[in-house]
């Protein structure tokens, strides 16, 4: 059982880690600018309803995602926000499975480290997780051109070559283009780890594009690889839209600091929750204990437990009944054209969420209702789980501790 576990968690750090192969960068503000011109159309009408563009690949050796976007926010304020790797640590760990990320100081012309570990979304002190490090350097940085590459020859279980790139460049006064690009590498030992865990705990998960229609006419999003790349590539690149979007207090003071980071803490989850399809993994309360305890450590703090008194208050219902944070995702809605994510931001809670139609086509889940009717007619669960772990930890407990090594 252990082995099987450290196994799952394993494949869980590749998914967790799954990105883009290395793509057609821009290399300088005239390029990307002429990319925007050509992705008019997908900026603009899009089943996200915002700005942003989505494309993901596979190969059999690399995997490939990258997220192309328009920001309302100055380029001198955006790349400035995105000099310096304990600035990208604080990034990413917005992400819900980044335990820890840990930067050495900016000592130039040599390149930053950052050592970033990747594990499940608790925060569990046993789950170690699994650990790579980037090489963080700025490859351009003129007044109308970034480029940041994060760079890592290996990963776990047989990753490799993991090539993460950021481009941004001005639009006008107010606005900023973006290109977010995540890639590795990967042989026969990381795709068998891939499968099992597809086959597992990530066998639900889908991605964003949509690959044909289901028998009854809903949309069939991708899954396996492509849909890893699809879900982290958005995650991370949230995480990016979320800091910079949040500018700085000129005081700076401690207490000034704390709100701007339970800001952005928020803004990702808010960010994320307009995709529960593809995002959702826990509530917000929980997102924001664990998340304090995280940044507390990184910054050598003493962690404080949040009460959990909920989260952001409940949305108000539209008035034609529909969801008001949920995107759907099968409509292609011209961003800023006042739909349900124009309208209003906050995230339902959990349950508000769970117990609408508005992610079924207002049509009640099979799954739902066959679980209602089952606790209507007094089925029993048949689950062996509690017995099972009960065994494990005796037999564990059994074990003979193994020699000492002290003398």
């Amino acid at each position: 059982m252990m082995i099987w576990t450290v196994l799952l968690h394993r494949c869980c750090a590749i998914a967790l880690l799954a990105g883009a192969a290395a793509p057609l960068l821009a290399q300088d503000a005239a390029s990307l600018q002429a990319r925007h011109r050509e992705l008019q159309h997908e900026l603009a009408d899009n089943p996200f309803r915002r700005p942003l563009h989505l494309e993901s690949s596979e190969t059999p050796e690399r995997l490939e995602g990258d997220v192309y976007a328009r920001l309302d926010r100055p380029y001198a304020d955006v790349s400035r926000l995105l000099h310096g790797a304990d600035r990208w640590c604080e990034i990413m760990i917005l992400h819900i499975n980044v335990k820890r990320c840990n930067a050495s100081a900016d000592t130039l012309p040599a390149p930053s480290v950052m050592n970033v570990t990747i594990g499940p979304k608790n925060d569990d002190p046993k789950d170690e997780g699994h650990d790579i490090t980037f090489e963080y350097r700025i490859a351009a940085s003129r007044p109308d051109y970034l480029q940041v590459v994060l760079s890592a020859e290996e990963g776990p279980l047989g990753t490799k070559d993991y090539h993460i790139v950021l481009e941004v460049a001005p639009l006008d006064r107010s606005r900023s283009f973006i290109h977010w690009s995540y890639a590795y590498g990967y042989g026969l030992a990381a795709r068998a780890a891939m499968s099992a865990y597809l086959a597992t705990i990530g066998r639900d998960k889908v991605g964003f594009s949509i690959d044909g229609r289901n028998d009854d006419g809903t949309p069939s999003y991708v899954r396996g690889l492509r849909g890893v790349i699809e879900r982290n590539t958005m995650r991370y690149y949230l995480a990016i839209e979320a800091y910079v979007t949040e500018t700085p207090a000129a005081a700076g003071t401690p207490d000034d600091e704390a709100v701007l980071r339970e800001r952005r803490l928020r803004n990702w989850f808010a960010a994320t929750e307009r995709y529960p399809r593809q995002l959702h993994e826990v509530d917000l309360a929980t997102y924001l204990e664990v998340k304090q305890r995280q940044m507390a450590r990184r910054r050598g703090a003493p962690a404080t437990r949040r009460k959990r008194t909920g989260a952001l208050p409940a949305t108000p219902p539209r008035p034609d009944g529909k969801d008001a944070t949920a995107v759907d995702l099968t409509r292609h809605t011209p961003s800023g054209s006042g739909g349900a994510a124009d309208a209003d931001k906050s995230p339902r809670l959990p349950h508000e969420r769970d117990e609408s139609v508005g992610m079924t086509n207002r049509q009640p889940d099979a799954r739902i209702k066959k679980g209602h009717d089952d606790v209507e007619r007094g089925a029993q669960d048949t689950s062996r789980a509690p017995e099972a772990d009960q065994t494990y930890r005796q037999l564990k407990q059994a074990q003979p501790k193994p020699p000492s090594n002290k003398r």
